[in-house]
Formats: C-alpha cells, sequence, structure tokens
C-alpha cells in the first residue's frame, strides 16, 4: 500500500475507485448519447396551444413551477379538450427570480422552487393573464414501487401562501386565481371535484366526464 501511494504521488495524480473514464485517464469515446433533459423538456413542454380563433372559452394561465411542471401533459390536454388556449409561463431565469414578485416572497426559508413560483406568477399578471390556475395537490398518481406518493408540504401547500401574498396583485390587474384542492390521485373524485370548480365558467359536467381526467390521461400519454 506504501509502495503503491509513492507511485501515485510520484505521478501526481489522484483518483478513487475507476468509476468513470475520466477517473482512469482514458478518453470518453461516448458522443452519441442522448440528452435526457432535452428530451423530458420537449416532453412536458412540446405541445401546440389552440389559436385564438379555435379557443372559443378563452384563455387559461399554468404556471411553469411544482406540480404543474411534472403535470403539465396532462392540464394542458384536459383545458385543450375544453376549448381553452393554454398559456405557459416562461422558462425559470435569474431575471424572472429577482426582479419578479421578490418583494412578494413572504419568508427566506422557503425553498428555491417555491420562490420561483412568485415570479412566474408575476410574469403570467404581466403577460395580460386575466385567469391563473394552480392546484392544491396532495396527492400524486400512485406507482407500484414507490413507497407512497405524498406530495412535498411546499409542492402540495404553496398555492395558498401565493393567494395571501399576492392578493393585492390580482385585484390591481384584476386577475382571478384559481387556486384549489384537487384530488389528483382519484378520477372518482376528481370528475366531480372539477366539475365543482369549473362549473361557474359555463362548463357542464358531462364535458369533464366525456373528455376528463382519463382522456386527457390518455391523450398526454399518462
Amino acid at each position: 500500500m506504501h509502495a503503491d501511494n509513492h507511485a501515485l504521488q510520484r505521478r501526481r495524480a489522484f483518483w478513487t475507485g475507476n468509476r468513470c473514464e475520466r477517473g482512469a485517464g482514458k478518453e470518453n469515446k461516448t458522443k452519441d448519447l442522448p440528452n435526457l433533459y432535452a428530451y423530458k423538456l420537449k416532453r412536458l413542454f412540446g405541445y401546440q396551444p389552440l389559436a385564438e380563433s379555435a379557443a372559443p372559452r378563452g384563455h387559461v394561465a399554468l404556471p411553469r413551477v411544482l406540480n404543474l411542471y411534472e403535470d403539465y401533459p396532462f392540464w394542458f390536454t384536459f383545458f385543450t379538450k375544453l376549448g381553452y388556449r393554454v398559456v405557459l409561463s416562461p422558462m425559470s431565469t435569474k431575471e424572472l427570480f429577482t426582479r419578479r414578485g421578490m418583494d412578494t416572497i413572504s419568508s427566506d426559508t422557503a425553498c428555491y422552487p417555491a420562490k420561483l413560483v412568485h415570479g412566474h406568477i408575476k410574469t403570467l399578471v404581466e403577460m395580460g393573464e386575466k385567469w391563473i390556475f394552480i392546484l392544491y395537490q396532495l396527492w400524486q398518481l400512485e406507482t407500484k414501487d414507490a413507497q407512497n406518493h405524498y406530495n412535498c408540504p411546499i409542492v402540495a401547500t404553496y398555492p395558498e401562501v401565493i393567494a395571501n401574498n399576492m392578493n393585492e396583485i390580482f385585484t390591481e390587474y384584476g386577475v382571478e386565481f384559481t387556486h384549489p384542492f384537487v384530488p389528483y390521485d382519484k378520477d372518482e373524485r376528481l370528475i366531480p371535484r372539477l366539475y365543482e370548480i369549473l362549473k361557474h365558467k359555463g362548463i357542464e359536467k358531462r364535458e369533464i366526464k366525456g373528455g376528463g381526467p382519463r382522456g386527457a390521461r390518455r391523450a398526454a400519454g399518462i
């Protein structure tokens, strides 16, 4: 062991484990691996919203944050089938974080993804959107291998923080901010709940049943 250490020191090279070609001093010859980040970004957000003329019910704005980030394919498909043009907030940037919404963050101890929500919401407001939808969601869809499917408390409940800390902005700009509790993991509860939330928009229960959660999940590939 002592001799091995001396050999390493003389060569002025230090590595351990040899778990990758760089640590072993070999060249990385694999150049054709797919960019999974680019794939995920396109898979989640590569949807074409309805044209203005093809959206009889107008706009619904979705912030690209928290559970809506991962579940965007479902909600995009759901609202599109109901005749809405879905408007998505832009990608997160330093400007979005520092110059928009920063003054409405109520606690410095909140995690970074939570703080970003303020900037995304403020951006949608400044874009002129009049209806912003984000849900209060305790549970994700259950999977066989997961120990549980309970959302992080911030993901589940942060829309309530936004409602209380940005209400003056919503009032000033005439924005309807919808942040209901939604049982996303249970279709038998989700259908009546969505009808309860959306009936004031003139949406009938048969529309939600016909092309609602199950149809939206199939169309979105979920």
